[in-house]
């Protein structure tokens, strides 16, 4: 079995969105929420621009973090996982197999002939060794 996905991926899936999320979450309702005189906290337009922080930063985690997804494949199958729910595709509904180079990392992607119950592409942090070894093991995957 092949971990195409980097460990990194549980990190920017998981981890960095939910503690972003629950504190700056917090520190909105906070600020909405209290009594208390805070200053320059207490005007309503400093309220709105937190709260337009708050929901840009989601809609940011939205359509950038949560559609990384953990992949494996053993060559037959590409068994993708979201950490709750994993499903098995047959390798031989891959239509292309692209990489994308960001600042730190670089993101593959998978499109699938059909859509799976992720989509129709499948976006994952690349492990680079792992994916080289596997594309030595299985040439016909990326042909």
């Amino acid at each position: 079995m092949y971990r195409l996905s980097s460990n990194t991926t549980l990190f920017f899936r998981l981890f960095l969105p939910t503690a972003w999320l629950v504190f700056f979450g917090l520190f909105t309702i906070a600020v909405w929420v209290s009594n208390e005189n805070m200053g320059a906290l207490n005007h309503w337009y400093v309220k709105l621009g937190l709260t337009l922080f708050f929901l840009s930063g989601l809609i940011f985690f939205i359509l950038t973090f949560f559609r990384l997804r953990r992949v494996e494949s053993d060559g037959k199958f590409l068994y993708v996982s979201n950490y709750f729910k994993t499903y098995r595709y047959d390798v031989g509904s891959i239509d292309n197999f692209r990489e994308t180079g960001i600042i730190f990392f670089t993101i593959g992607h998978f499109e699938l002939k059909h859509k799976g119950k992720f989509g129709k592409v499948l976006h994952f942090i690349i492990t680079r060794k792992n994916v080289e070894e596997f594309k030595r093991a299985y040439p016909e995957v990326f042909a």
